[in-house]
């Protein structure tokens, strides 16, 4: 996947777009302390700063081309053999909820969720 930039500073430059144009996903779904990472006041957006729901958000949103499991975001559930990025993100996502909204205990097998294959 090289769809974002690299560099700090156009990262921050396109989050700026993305937060000016009210239609953008991001807007509807981002709260105000999540803009101040992808955009703070130094003018340098940094992913090393961002946590598992600002990640997945950006991805889905800006850098959507390509990205995205077999039949969509709003798949319940995963087909048996995709293997694509988005999978892994959508497992990484349902995993980050089942933990949070849940307990360890909501993950059967914590072990078994990370066993994939490499892309």
């Amino acid at each position: 996947y090289t769809g974002l930039p690299t560099c700090p500073k156009q990262l921050y430059q396109i989050f700026v777009q993305c937060k000016q144009d009210n239609k953008h996903e991001l807007n509807k779904v981002l709260k105000k302390e999540q803009w101040q990472i992808l955009c703070p006041q130094n003018g340098s957006s940094n992913p090393e700063d961002w946590d598992i729901t600002l990640l997945i958000a950006v991805l889905r949103s800006v850098a959507v081309v390509g990205l995205q499991p077999a039949g969509g975001w709003k798949i319940k559930s995963l087909q048996s053999n995709d293997q694509s990025i988005g999978a892994f993100l959508f497992l990484i996502r349902n995993l980050r909820n089942d933990l949070i909204h849940g307990s360890v205990n909501a993950v059967p097998n914590l072990q078994q969720a990370f066993q994939t294959t490499e892309i």
